[in-house]
C-alpha cells in the first residue's frame, strides 16, 4: 500500500473496513480492507446434526475478485489494485489483511437499507432518472461481458461529485453462461425477481434478474416508499413478489398523488412497468430501456448540483 496514503476511515464492518486513500498525484480512492480471520468465520455454520461445518471462503472471494477485476467501464466501480492476495499462484498467497483499491464516490451509496429506513436525503425525480440511466448503462455493459451482478440495490449504487452513478460491490456476482443464464438464489431477498423464487433449479436469465432488482430500487427512490412490505420474512416476500401486480399498485399510487402537487411522469412510470414485468421473457432489456423516451431528457447538471449539496466528505 506504499503507493496509497490512508487519509480517513469511513466505514467499520465485521469483515472489512473502508478508508479514503490518496495516491502520489493526489487522486482519491476507496480502500476496502478485508480481514482473513473474519472471512473464515463467515463461512462457518452449524448443520442439522449440530456439527460445525467449515466452507471454503476463498473460492467465493476469488470468484468475486476475478469478476471485479474484469469490470472496466465508467458506469461501474472499478478495482485498481489488490494487496495481500496473489491469485497467480496455484495455491494463492494470502496475508492476514487483504486490501482492494476502488474508485472513490464522494457522495457514497444511495442509501443504507439495512434497517429499511427511508432515504437519508430525498432524491429529486430528475436525479432518479439520471441514476436510472447510469445503472442501465452498467447493466448493459455487464451483459456484454457475461456478468450478472446479482445484488443490485441502493446500497450498491454510488454517486460521485459529477452526479454520475456507478454500480459497485460485485461480491455476489456470477459469470453467466454463453446464453446469459445463472443458477441459484443470491443477493438481498427483498430485491429478488419472481422467477428466482420458483421451486426448481432451472437456469434463469441473469440480466433479467438484475433488471428486476433495479426496478425495485427505482420504485423506492422515485416514490419514496416500498413496493413490498419491508418487514416480511423471506417466505412472505416470496408470495408478495410472485403476486405483484404493477398496474394495480400504480393505480393506488396515482390516486395518492392527486391533489398533492407532486410530479407524476407517465413516461417514467411506463418504463418502470416494463422493468417490473413479472415474466422475465417479456421484461425489458437494458439496451432497450436506455432508448426509452423517459430517459431522453436526462439532465446530469441537476444531479451534479444535488451531489454538491449532499456530498458526504469535504476531502
Amino acid at each position: 500500500m506504499s503507493k496509497f496514503e490512508i487519509i480517513k476511515h469511513i466505514h467499520y464492518g465485521k469483515c472489512n473496513d473502508v478508508f479514503i486513500s490518496r495516491d502520489s498525484k493526489g487522486n482519491k480512492y476507496a480502500v476496502k480492507r478485508f480481514y482473513k480471520s473474519e472471512l473464515e468465520k463467515t463461512k462457518c455454520y452449524t448443520n442439522r446434526q449440530g456439527k460445525l461445518v467449515r466452507k471454503d471462503w476463498l473460492e467465493d472471494f476469488k470468484r468475486s475478485l476475478e469478476i471485479q477485476l474484469m469490470v472496466d467501464d465508467d458506469s461501474c466501480i472499478r478495482c485498481h489494485a489488490v494487496f495481500g492476495i496473489d491469485l497467480s499462484k496455484e495455491v494463492p498467497v494470502i496475508e492476514d489483511e487483504i486490501e482492494l483499491v476502488f474508485d472513490f464516490a464522494e457522495c457514497g451509496s444511495l442509501m443504507d437499507l439495512e434497517s429499511f429506513d427511508v432515504p437519508i436525503v430525498e432524491f429529486p425525480k430528475k436525479v432518479v432518472k439520471c441514476i436510472a440511466k447510469d445503472v442501465l448503462q452498467a447493466l448493459h455493459y455487464l451483459s456484454t461481458i457475461n456478468v450478472a451482478h446479482r445484488d443490485v440495490k441502493p446500497n450498491n449504487i454510488f454517486m460521485n461529485k459529477h452526479g454520475r452513478s456507478k454500480l459497485g460491490d460485485f461480491g455476489e456476482s456470477d459469470l453467466m453462461t454463453k446464453d446469459g443464464k445463472v443458477r441459484g438464489s443470491k443477493g438481498s431477498y427483498y430485491y429478488l425477481a419472481p422467477e428466482v423464487f420458483e421451486l426448481n433449479n432451472d437456469e434463469k436469465d441473469g440480466s433479467a434478474i438484475d433488471m428486476w432488482a433495479l426496478g425495485v430500487t427505482l420504485w423506492i427512490l422515485y416514490f419514496r416508499r416500498f413496493p413490498f412490505s419491508p418487514n416480511n420474512s423471506m417466505y412472505e416476500s416470496m408470495e408478495e413478489v410472485q403476486n405483484f401486480n404493477f398496474k394495480k399498485e400504480i393505480e393506488v399510487l396515482k390516486r395518492s398523488y392527486e391533489g398533492s402537487g407532486e410530479e407524476w411522469d407517465e413516461d417514467f412510470v411506463d418504463l418502470l412497468g416494463k422493468i417490473l414485468e413479472n415474466d422475465p421473457n417479456l421484461r425489458i432489456k437494458p439496451k432497450e430501456a436506455l432508448n426509452h423516451p423517459s430517459l431522453s431528457d436526462v439532465d446530469y447538471e441537476v444531479a451534479r448540483l444535488f451531489c454538491l449539496k449532499n456530498q458526504k466528505s469535504p476531502l
